[in-house]
């Protein structure tokens, strides 16, 4: 993924020896940075969205892997539960795309559910109850209209 914004180069690479050698992002993982600002998330947004377009969907996003960069942006690090798209109308590429959207709403409901849009927080509300967790359905956010406020 050469000139993804966020996301480390690969350096090195040998099938034989199954190993690679990245670069290094610099900053803080998400669980040691006290208060990200907006703009991280928007950020981070961006990243997961260019990831997709680029064929690349992560199956595992911990906030461990989200590092906060000085300047506030974020970048996604251990990219090591991936699907990569061979072709975009197979059904593994749906479901793979579906969890990592999952997956960023799910972090972004925890750090900064202020920014979510009314469509993330009810496809995130749609998608806890499918998993038949109706205790992690996170509570409404602020950018709801007003006829749906709690």
């Amino acid at each position: 993924m050469v000139g993804a914004t966020g996301i480390p180069l690969l350096l090195e690479h040998s099938r034989k020896e199954e190993r690679m050698v990245m670069s290094r992002l610099p900053g803080v993982d998400l669980t040691h940075w006290l208060q990200s600002p907006d703009s991280t998330f928007v950020s981070l947004r961006i990243v997961v969205t260019e990831m997709l377009e680029r064929g690349v969907a992560s199956r595992a996003t911990p906030p461990r892997n989200v590092i906060v960069q000085l300047h506030g942006t974020a970048g996604l690090v251990d990219l090591e539960r991936v699907t990569l798209r061979w072709s975009q109308w197979t059904l593994i590429w749906w479901f793979a795309c579906g969890i990592t959207n999952f997956r960023f709403l799910r972090l972004l409901a925890k750090y900064a559910p202020h920014p979510m849009t009314f469509s993330e927080h009810r496809r995130l509300a749609w998608q806890w109850r499918l998993r038949g967790d109706e205790k992690a359905v996170p509570a409404p956010g602020v950018n709801q209209p007003p006829s749906s406020r709690v």
